[in-house]
């Protein structure tokens, strides 16, 4: 990102008894033989899906760290920094840093149902659900069925599709209840944007009052 079954649920799930920096090929006998793709990775952790095994939830990642820690109750005070997490759904920006275009992503696998979500709409364009990290009361995701990596790689040929998602957020910010006292709509670019996740997405946020400047 709640409301709705997908993004009420967010599992983190900390495997500590893992071996210490295990390449990318002990991550894939662990995940069966299938080798996951990490979605964010840092000196101190990795972070990946967790969809090959038992997911518990739509939403559900593994946060592993590369230090061998056998045990939570066997770690010591010099560990304090490395078990204390970043949120990784509330991170918005550290994702951002390390994020980048790929073949596929996460909004691809809720287009495909691959991973369900509940879309409070949808039409031949795009589809809208709301954000797996809120940041507004009515926090919803526009994103068209188009895979535009950002706002910036758009073509002028896409120009219909993009009034569209705008059409589409004024639907659903009136569906919302939003447009009586008003909303705000954002769209992350690149890195410095904030952008986390490579495929184009139009940020509907409303039920607060909102400030200015944004961050």
């Amino acid at each position: 990102m709640h409301n709705i079954t997908y993004t009420k649920h967010i599992i983190f799930l900390l495997l500590i008894k893992m071996a210490a920096v295990m390449p990318r090929t002990s991550f894939a006998d662990f995940c069966e033989g299938i080798e996951p793709t990490f979605i964010f990775e840092d000196e101190q952790c990795v972070v990946f899906d967790e969809n090959q095994r038992n997911k518990q939830a739509p939403v559900h990642f593994l946060v592993v760290p590369k230090k061998a820690i056998p045990r939570l109750v066997s770690a010591s005070l010099d560990d304090e920094k490395l078990l204390v997490f970043r949120n990784m759904a509330g991170g918005e920006v550290d994702l951002a840093q390390s994020a980048a275009p790929a073949a596929d992503t996460i909004f691809g696998k809720i287009l495909r149902k691959e991973i369900p979500a509940k879309f409070v709409y949808e039409d031949d364009q795009c589809v809208a659900f709301h954000d797996v990290n809120p940041q507004a009361p009515t926090h919803i995701l526009v994103i068209p069925r188009k895979p535009i990596t950002q706002l910036s790689k758009a073509e002028d040929s896409d120009e219909q599709l993009l009034g569209h998602l705008l059409i589409a957020a004024r639907k659903v910010a009136h569906k919302e209840g939003l447009d009586k006292s008003g909303f705000r709509l954002v769209i992350n670019d690149g890195k410095n944007g904030a952008q986390s996740v490579y495929h184009l997405h139009v940020h509907i946020l409303g039920g607060r009052q909102m400030h200015w400047p944004p961050g």
